[in-house]
């Protein structure tokens, strides 16, 4: 519950408040000096305490991102909030506030060390995400129920509690019950816990403590049987085939049809009908997942040569651009120190000589120029050529054999020569067809399941016929009994008839619907597997074509700053 505060002059944390804290918190003497007159930058703050300053609300942390220890107790915090953008955060100390709720910690998933000493709080809660928590003080609040204890097993780095001051910690053996169901933990209440009073407590509370363990047991069980169930589908997926591998899509069929499930029970002969339907239709599904995960297989490798394709042609672009660059810079060196020597003889030289010096500094100029714009059209002509041929390779996946896909160096100033256009398989069209062949064989087997499902459906019409049938015959026989969940579907042909077609709609829904799935997502995996290849290469080639003009500006830089120097030699010659 809120408190009014007019009283207190309350504090708000800003900007101003954050810099001046760490400033005072930061090096004293001459090295304060010199840390305060650099500025603060908060974002690599790793500590600060915000602690006396009536604190009402935690706000304006965002920057902090790189904060590992923050301390914010003795103020009059009411709730935990805002401190998502603190990730980094290892400790944090909220202790000797106004806090009610735990809350608002699920980001914090790197904390280790949590202090709520002396707050309003009443259940341990909401700290699911703070799988590496060691160190916990929650003294003095309003703890009452022992099972905030039992919460805390769900943390097993967990190795020093206290949760003294508490309702809880006032009753008896409380403490052994802590020693009891946190077998990890080392202190309590800042006390070295014992083995023989750990043993001791064990003993006493040996039968809830073995009770506990099973139910966990379980629990363990079904969340192991969730997580298995999640990596299935995770595998799965990427072939299409999740919920195939065992029979769920069988099951599915029933789970919601209720006179399916009924009509089942008419007979052992029905129950017979719907085991052999069973056994045969997860045969089918059997089959479709098996032959999924094979054309899984085939796409990948498809896609794996494709992309060792893709890569020998950037290495190969990429070593042939090394050489050229070497040679460049080869080249300008020795350019370099002919425009030095020359500086070094014009100034010994005489003025006859000027001429000859201008002629072979215009002579370096223009081959360094030309070298310049020679080495750049040959690596645009290379990168061109690269980004033209994966971008049609995408569309072309053998377009780059190695007897299909080279570089040649071309002499003097000639263009690239531009590649001749592959004739090989389209890539696009090609992972379209693999995908289509798939999707064919697929529906193949689905057509299959739907004829197992409108034979089971007939076969279980003439039972339902025949029992309904006898069922008039023996109206008033008193030892023949309608099943009451019969009772319904058997008033009369046409309710049996309802029944049965309602029972097959179903399943034939079921089927319909996941062949659907696999075919939307088998399509849209093939449309999105090629955009993002051509998004990629279209980014790589921003970035090349980017990183060969800063280069070349580089290097042009480095030339007209040696033309200034020889400029300035000229005029001092000239006068």
């Amino acid at each position: 519950m809120s408190v009014i505060h007019d009283d207190l002059e309350l504090g708000v944390i800003n900007t101003e408040m954050l810099e001046k804290l760490v400033i005072d918190q930061g090096p004293k003497g001459e090295a304060g000096r010199l840390f305060a007159e650099e500025g603060v930058i908060l974002e690599e703050v790793t500590a600060i305490r915000i602690e006396f300053l009536n604190i009402l609300k935690i706000d304006h942390l965002w920057m902090l991102t790189s904060l590992v220890k923050l301390q914010i107790g003795n103020n009059i915090i009411e709730k935990i909030e805002n401190l998502d953008s603190l990730v980094n955060l290892i400790e944090l100390d909220l202790s000797f506030n106004h806090i009610e709720v735990i809350e608002n910690l699920d980001k914090l998933v790197k904390l280790e060390s949590l202090a709520l000493f002396q707050n309003r709080i009443s259940k341990i809660q909401n700290m699911e995400a703070l799988e590496n928590l060691m160190i916990f003080s929650i003294g003095n609040n309003f703890i009452d129920d022992w099972d905030n204890v039992i919460y805390l097993r769900q943390f097993p780095e967990l190795r020093s509690l206290n949760m003294t001051g508490n309702p809880c910690a006032e009753k008896e053996n409380f403490k052994e019950y802590v020693y009891t169901f946190l077998p990890n933990l080392i202190y309590y209440a800042y006390r070295m816990v014992q083995p023989a009073e750990r043993e001791a407590a064990c003993e006493k509370f040996s039968i809830p403590l073995r009770k506990l363990q099973e139910v966990e047991k379980e629990k363990q069980i079904l969340i192991d049987a969730q997580r298995e169930d999640a990596r299935e589908v995770a595998m799965y997926s990427e072939a299409f085939m999740e919920h195939l591998n065992r029979d769920q899509l069988f099951l599915s069929m029933f789970a919601k049809d209720t006179d399916g499930q009924a009509l089942i029970t008419m007979s052992e002969e029905t129950q017979e009908l719907y085991d052999h339907y069973k056994e045969q239709f997860d045969e089918k599904t059997q089959e479709l997942f098996q032959f999924g995960l094979q054309q899984n297989n085939i796409r990948q490798e498809e896609i794996k040569q494709f992309l060792k394709c893709v890569t020998d042609a950037k290495v190969e672009c990429k070593e042939k651009s090394r050489e050229l660059v070497e040679e460049f810079i080869a080249q300008k060196i020795d350019i370099f120190a002919e425009v030095r020597k020359i500086l070094t003889e014009v100034q010994g030289g005489e003025e006859d000589e000027i001429s000859n010096f201008i002629e072979r500094m215009q002579q370096a100029t223009e081959t360094f120029h030309d070298n310049c714009n020679r080495l750049w059209q040959v690596l645009m002509g290379y990168e061109m050529l690269l980004y033209e041929q994966l971008e049609q390779g995408i569309k072309k996946f053998s377009g780059f054999s190695r007897h299909g896909f080279s570089f040649p160096i071309p002499a003097d100033d000639s263009v690239v020569p531009t590649h001749k256009e592959d004739t090989n398989t389209l890539f696009e069209r090609n992972l379209n067809d693999l995908v289509n062949s798939f999707i064919e064989g697929a529906q193949g087997l689905f057509v299959q399941c739907r004829n197992l499902e409108t034979e089971y459906n007939e076969q279980l019409q003439e039972h339902g016929n025949r029992y309904l049938t006898n069922a008039n015959l023996r109206m008033d026989d008193p030892s023949f009994v309608i099943p009451p969940i019969l009772k319904h579907i058997m008033v009369d042909k046409e309710s049996l008839n309802n029944a049965t077609s309602t029972s097959h709609d179903i399943h034939l829904q079921t089927i319909d619907a996941r062949e659907d799935r696999l075919v939307t997502k088998a399509r849209s995996w093939a449309r999105n597997m090629c955009d993002k290849l051509q998004k990629d290469e279209v980014k790589r080639n921003r970035m090349r074509v980017t990183e060969i003009n800063h280069f070349l500006d580089v290097q042009r830089e480095e030339f007209e700053e040696l033309q200034l120097e020889t400029e300035g030699f000229t005029m001092n010659v000239l006068d």
